[in-house]
Formats: C-alpha cells, structure tokens, sequence
C-alpha cells in the first residue's frame, strides 16, 4: 500500500491544480444530482396541489436552466477527468518506456517482451484507471450516499432503515459478482491473447506451415482456440445477465417496499405525497454509488499488484556504473583497440570468456570465428560495452571504456546483426537512424558505399519505399545492405558485424565483402562468422574455443600453424 501511495503521489502531483478544479465541479455535480428530488418535492407540494399556474411555469423554466447548466457542468467534469486520466497514464507509460530502454542488456534479457508489454499497458492502465475510481469513483460516491441517506432520513426514518437493510443485502452479492467477472474476464484476455499471438505466428510463417504440410493441424487448434475464448466470453456474459438481473429484483423490491411503506404514510398524513416521490428519487440513486464503491474495493487489489510489478521494473538498475567525472566528448581517432586479461561471466557464474587479451589497430579487420557457444558474440557486446567485463578491461589506446560516458562511446560504435531489424517506415527513415540529422546527399552517398543505392532506386518509391515491420518486403541481402547504410552515414570508429553474410546469395554476399572493405576506411571493424570465406581476407582472425582465444593471425600465418583454423579451413574444402 506505500508503494501505491507513494506511486500515486509522485505522478499525480503535477495535476493538482487540475483534481482541485475536477473536485470542484464533482461537488457541484453532486449538488445538482440532490437538487432533482428536491426540486421535484416542492413542484408537487408547493405548486401542484395548490394549482398556482404561474409558480408553476416559473419552477418548469428554473428546471429547464437547471438541466441545460447540470449538462454543461456534467460535461466539463467528465472532460477534465479525462484529461488528468489519460495524461497521467500517459505519463506513466513514459516513465516505464524510458526506463526499461535506458537498462542494459543483462537486465533487459530477465524480462520476456509480454513482461515488458504488461508492464508498460496493462499495468499503467490500471494504475490510471484506479486512481480515478479511488478519487472521484471512491471518495466522492461515499460523500455522496451520507448525503443521500441524511436526506431520506430527514423524511422518514423508518423507510430510510428499510432501504438501508436492503441494499446492505446486495453488497455481498455485488462483491461476489464483481470479483466473479473480474475473473473470468482476465481468463478471457489471456485466452484470447494466447490465440491472437498463435494466429500471428502462423500468418508470419506461411511457408513453414504449407512446407510442412500442417495447414490442417493449425486450422484445429485455431477452432479449438477461438471455441475456448467464445467459452470465456459466454460464462462472462451470462455473469454479467445474471447479476443484472439480480440487481433488478432487488432494486424492485426496494422501489415496492418503499411505495407501500410510503404509500401507507402518505395516507396517514406523516409524510407528504411530494416527500414520497422525492425519497423514491433519491433512493433509486444509491444503486450506482454502492457499485462504484465495491468495484474500489475490488479492484484496489489489482492496483496494488499492478504497483509492485511496476515498482519492481523502476528498482531495477543497469550493471553498467558510469562515473560522474567520465570522458564526455571523444574527440582522438582511436588508434588501437585492446582488450586485456578480461572475463567474463553472466549471473549463473558460468565464465563465458576466459583470459582475452587482444590488441586490433585501427582501419583493420578483425574478424572472430568459432563454435557456437563459444563467447564470440558476447565478446563483441562487451567492446560494444551493452555490459561491462567481470574483469579486465578494455581500452582506446590508453582509455578504459568504463572512463568514457556510455552514450558518447556508443555513439562511436556501430553495430549490424544476423538478422538486421528494420523498423516499420521507409528505407530513409531506417537508414537516418545512423544519423538523424544528415542531408539527402549524404543518405545518398552511404547507400551507394553499401552498395544498396542501385536497387533502392530501382523500387517504385525509392528512398521512401515503405518496408514493413522489420523489412519483411526485402530480401536478406538487401536488408543487410540497409543496415550498413546506416553505419556508412554514422561513420562510427568501431563497427560490429555478426554474421553479415549469412543466408545470402552469393551475389549480395560479394556486395557486402565489397563494402565492409570500403568501411575498413573508416573504422575498425570485428566481424563475427562462421564462413571462413568472410573471415579470410581479415587482417587479423581470432579463434575463440570455450570462452579462450585458441590461436589468432592472418589467414595464411593460422593456416601454417596446423591449429583449429587450418582444421576447420580443410573440412570446408573437403
């Protein structure tokens, strides 16, 4: 419950002015609910049985006044509430985001992508929608059923108690039904979830299910899926039929015990016909109050779970520690690049790399090659510093990276996966991602260097082709051609490649070959692969075999030394 509040205050301060004013208007917005029974009493007691046709025509306008301003009322209310809602979760949503992508790599991989999407709208939403039921859901609607029961208890008493015991009899219901709903409608959304996802799969990988011959198979589960959620939605529907119907019994009840009561004072001359119609009013409100305040009461344990999962991803901090004196500004050309007695070990305490020590001097080409599992892959993302060694260091001539700003030595390093990620939008604005600030020319000029110029241009759109979520509508070689667009117009000093000529045509892997050449001008390049036909025209080839460098040397000098290279080399030429 502290994190809760503590939650809430920080993010909800900077709308105070606004829950002041909202409050405000909640509180008129109350008096003009009260004002209707009240009204409504003295139209059919002071007006009505004495026949006074002009007090009569004045009550009817102050009536048709009061509707037309409750409604502008009424309006702005509902207007701010919005506002402060969904800026707040908003702003929520904003604050997770930016921390979860300011987290580091050995933190971020604890957390699977629904974690994290949970966390940014699921979580947020209902921390929102909380806040909201508590303030003006909760508190409010307690204010305004003591008014209400003062009311009806100014005309009688004894009616008053009667509705009182009745609808105490339906707040356990209410609680049971709410909690029943709640239920069955988050088994929904993770049914429906699961089969949503599935049916993405499936629709991304068309070839894998025909090539298999499986269409069949998924056309089952899909039925048996969707009959699953059409389950769920019918016991959800039906909970919700059955509780409305209850709660209609119940409120009939109330409306017929309260007439009958009434009716018998009215005949008996203790209340007025007038205070019989306005106490009937009033009490026919009290339903909606009582339900707002059960569902606080419901939900508010949602919120507090929602918190702590949200508390817990903001407690999180990277395992990178940067300190407040570090280098801002790297304005040497890095001359050479070593890498001294590091090792490096993930939370599991297995050591993935043992020992390294490795010098590369700059405009050369180190490629790294060996066993899957080996640590080639992790030692590139440690010189790209996503995480920090277990020991050992890593230098720029005689800088240690850990003295460097992280976001002012990644910005010096480049980076092209396997598979490279292209984001939903044009090949221009993809390939801007190495520099967002660049010139057409200059966007230009870096996809002829990568070599991807000539069948950008051959394309309908050119340059603002759009692509599709990571580039679906190109093939590999294309795609890779983009990402080293990028780094030609980022002009890093240090460029990681990991597998760039993997599942390519050999066309499109003789373009590549051409342009890391090219880069080569410009950056030191490490490059990760296991075609030995990448690696060996390298000025520098390191083979890593369980987490130590076995051997390293040019092609030729690795070849002599009869090691893991040259046996590696033979069996491909074999």
């Amino acid at each position: 419950m502290k994190d809760y509040i503590k939650f809430l205050k920080e993010n909800v301060s900077k709308y105070r002015n606004r829950i002041i004013a909202a409050s405000v208007l909640s509180l008129v917005s109350m008096f003009f609910i009260l004002l209707n029974p009240l009204i409504t009493r003295v139209l059919i007691d002071s007006v009505l049985t004495s026949r006074n046709f002009s007090v009569l025509n004045k009550v009817i306008i102050f009536i048709f006044t009061f509707t037309i301003v409750n409604s502008i009322v009424h309006f702005i209310y509902s207007y701010s509430l919005n506002r402060i809602f969904l800026s707040l979760g908003l702003d929520i949503k904003k604050k997770i985001f930016k921390h979860i992508v300011k987290l580091d790599l050995l933190v971020t991989k604890k957390m699977s992508v629904g974690e994290i999407n949970f966390r940014i709208f699921n979580d947020s939403d209902l921390l929102k929608q909380s806040f909201g039921q508590i303030m003006f859901g909760g508190l409010f609607n307690v204010i305004l059923l003591i008014i209400i029961f003062i009311y009806m208890f100014t005309i009688s008493s004894v009616m008053t108690i009667f509705v009182g015991v009745m609808n105490l009899i339906q707040v356990p219901i209410i609680i049971y039904f709410t909690k029943r709903i709640r239920a069955i409608t988050y088994e929904r959304k993770v049914v429906t979830e699961a089969t949503l996802n599935r049916t993405i799969e499936v629709i991304s990988s068309f070839h894998l299910l025909k090539g298999c011959n499986n269409e069949k198979s998924e056309i089952d589960k899909f039925d048996k899926n969707n009959e699953k959620v059409l389950d769920k939605q019918i016991k959800e529907a039906n909970l919700n039929l059955l509780f409305t119907e209850i709660s209609s019994v119940i409120m009939s009840c109330i409306g017929f015990g309260s007439i009958w009561i009434g009716g018998n004072f009215v005949i008996n001359g203790i209340i007025t016909m007038g205070e019989l119609i306005s106490f009937l009013l009033v009490a026919n409100i009290i339903n909606s109050p009582i339900n707002s305040i059960v569902s606080v009461i419901t939900g508010l344990q949602d919120a507090l779970s929602s918190t702590k999962r949200i508390s817990d991803v903001m407690k999180l901090e990277n395992s990178i520690i940067q300190s407040n004196d570090c280098i801002k500004v790297m304005h040497k050309i890095v001359d050479e690049i070593t890498i001294k007695d590091l090792n490096f070990s993930y939370d599991d305490g297995k050591e993935v790399l043992k020992d390294i020590n490795l010098t590369v001097k700059k405009n050369t080409i180190c490629s790294i090659i060996g066993r899957s599992g080996a640590g080639k892959t992790t030692l590139c993302l440690l010189i790209a510093r996503f995480f920090d060694p277990s020991s050992g260091e890593i230098l720029l001539d005689d800088v240690n990276i850990k003295d460097i700003d992280v976001d002012t030595y990644r910005k010096s390093v480049g980076i092209v996966l396997q598979n490279s990620f292209l984001f939903s939008g044009s090949i221009r604005e993809n390939i801007l991602l190495g520099k967002s600030d660049a010139t057409e020319e200059e966007i230009i000029e870096a996809a002829k260097l990568a070599n991807a110029h000539e069948f950008i241009s051959e394309l309908e759109d050119g340059y603002w082709t759009q692509i599709g979520s990571k580039g679906r509508n190109l093939s590999g070689g294309q795609l890779q051609r983009i990402a080293l667009a990028r780094i030609f117009l980022q002009r890093p000093q240090i460029v990681i490649l990991d597998e760039p000529t993997s599942f390519i045509d050999s066309e499109s892997e003789e373009l590549i070959q051409e342009s890391i050449n090219k880069l080569k001008e410009y950056s030191t390049i490490f490059v990760i692969s296991h075609k030995l036909s990448t690696v060996k025209g390298s000025n520098k080839i390191v083979v890593l075999n369980n987490g130590r460098i076995e051997e390293s040397g040019t092609h030729l000098q690795l070849l002599e030394k009869e090691g893991e290279y040259s046996k590696l080399y033979r069996k491909i030429l074999a």
